[in-house]
């Protein structure tokens, strides 16, 4: 690849699909719907806190219609005090214990979905860690009104995240999908589907992870997760932005569901154009049948394989792009350009050998950009909260929310995604809003993100995209 091209980072590459695809973007961006902190941090009125405690007490025995009634009156409270008031009267707490307990688990699900509803993303850090229990709850023997009220918690969750949440939540939800009893695996694959479609960006970006996963669910064999796991494994698949690829997703979800139809899919995919730059969430839908092609008998089948190959990997701009998936493929092309009997093919297959070459060369020779996982995040949140704003301690509710913002930054650093008005608007002030002013929020999201892209981003590239800023003004 040109050394120009290969210097190109994600960002830009990302940055290109939205400029492509306007949808992928928001149409504006305010704080219309964020509470900023006014004045001093002042603590919690002694009468609020009283009146969840005592709530909360009285939560864990209620059942049916009063199970209801109570999570209401219990998020009124909530609301009333703060989203500080999850942590410093114990709800998320309790809310955790309540769930262990078939007894009482109807009630805190009904808080959960209350809550989620009530007050959207100010108490996400506060109930997200709560989603593995609730997942399990899907499929309690006993009663249909835990089930019924875990679905609804669960949903009203994944309603309220971010978009950029998805690193955050894919552990726990990939979980579920690999469970032995069924309805966790269906509503797992249900929650991500649906998580796939709010936030379809963020979500492309993790495809590699997701598809082994969804598509797998695909060959269960209760069929309600399979129909689940193709839903699923059709919402994933339409988050990624290829308009090469996207008329073919239907036969690659047919192909995965019948194996024998991988040599037409094969032949379609071989008898295209593909003139858009090939990222890794169109290479997640593509390489798994491309794998599949490798192991078929024919030889006009492995020879469109390679073609495949040979096509799209010419148009990855960013070699890090397929880092992913050259372990696997670039040792099955090898050995087809070794196997195959007919002269003509196995030239094709040398062919596209040299291309997958020419990527893993480019990728070893230009620095990727670097990750930074939670705890490193997590320890420029504080440092930067520190300078920034001196008179804010980091302690109880705060905690909890930098540790939530530490990992969803951590997952757009693995996106490569530098938006700016993404972090201010959507990913980070938001999330600051309870416990400092407007003024203070930005100034730390500004000061984070110069400091995650000055450590994350090679200087190279970050020095070729400022050469390409000053060429646009001119």
């Amino acid at each position: 690849l040109p050394q120009s091209t290969t210097m190109a980072t994600t960002a830009q590459s990302v940055a290109a699909t939205e400029m492509e695809n306007p949808k992928a973007l928001r149409q504006s961006y305010s704080f219309e719907n964020v509470e900023f902190m006014a004045g001093e941090v002042a603590g919690l009125d002694t009468k609020a806190a009283a009146a969840i405690a005592e709530t909360l007490a009285q939560l864990g025995g209620k059942k049916g219609a009063d199970a209801i009634s109570g999570a209401t009156e219990l998020a009124d409270l909530v609301d009333a005090a703060g989203p500080r008031s999850m942590v410093e009267c114990e709800v998320t707490s309790t809310l955790e214990k309540l769930l262990d307990a078939r007894e009482t688990a109807e009630p805190a699900l009904w808080t959960v979905k209350t809550l989620c509803e009530k007050m959207g993303n100010k108490v996400e850090p506060f109930v997200v860690q709560l989603l593995s229990k609730i997942i399990k709850l899907v499929a309690d023997k006993k009663s249909a009104d835990i089930r019924s009220a875990a679905e609804g918690a669960g949903n009203a969750m994944i309603e309220i995240v971010c978009p950029h949440s998805v690193r955050v939540l894919l552990p726990t939800l990939k979980a579920g999908v690999e469970d032995t009893n069924w309805q966790v695996k269906m509503w797992a694959l249900k929650f991500l589907g649906k998580l796939a479609e709010r936030a379809p960006k963020p979500f492309s970006r993790a495809l590699f992870e997701v598809m082994p996963v969804v598509s797998a669910a695909m060959w269960d064999t209760k069929k309600d997760v399979k129909e689940a796991a193709t839903a699923t494994t059709l919402s994933a698949m339409n988050t990624c932005e290829n308009r090469d690829i996207k008329p073919f997703i239907p036969s690659v979800i047919a192909a995965i569901q019948t194996p024998s139809e991988v040599p037409e899919t094969l032949h379609k995919l071989s008898s295209t154009v593909f003139v858009q730059s090939v990222d890794n969430p169109a290479l997640s839908i593509t390489v798994p049948i491309l794998m599949r092609g490798c192991q078929e008998k024919k030889i006009e089948v492995k020879r469109r394989v390679c073609t495949i190959v040979d096509n799209m990997c010419k148009l990855i701009d960013y070699a890090h792009e397929a880092t992913t998936f050259l372990p696997e493929l670039l040792p099955a092309v090898e050995r087809l350009s070794n196997e195959m009997s007919d002269p003509e093919a196995r030239t094709v297959a040398a062919r596209a050998l040299k291309t997958l070459r020419n990527i893993q060369e480019s990728a070893e020779a230009f620095e990727a950009t670097k990750q930074m996982d939670a705890q490193q995040v997590l320890a420029v949140l504080r440092e930067v909260v520190a300078a920034s704003v001196p008179g804010v301690k980091v302690e109880g509710a705060m905690t909890a929310s930098l540790e939530y913002l530490a990992g969803m930054i951590s997952g757009m650093i693995s996106a490569m995604h530098f938006e700016e008005e993404e972090w201010k608007f959507v990913a980070v002030c938001p999330y600051l809003a309870p416990y400092m002013s407007q003024a203070d929020a930005e100034a730390v999201c500004g000061a984070v993100l110069a400091r995650c892209y000055k450590e994350c981003v090679p200087k190279d590239a970050a020095e070729d995209e400022e050469d390409e800023g000053e060429d646009l003004c001119n």
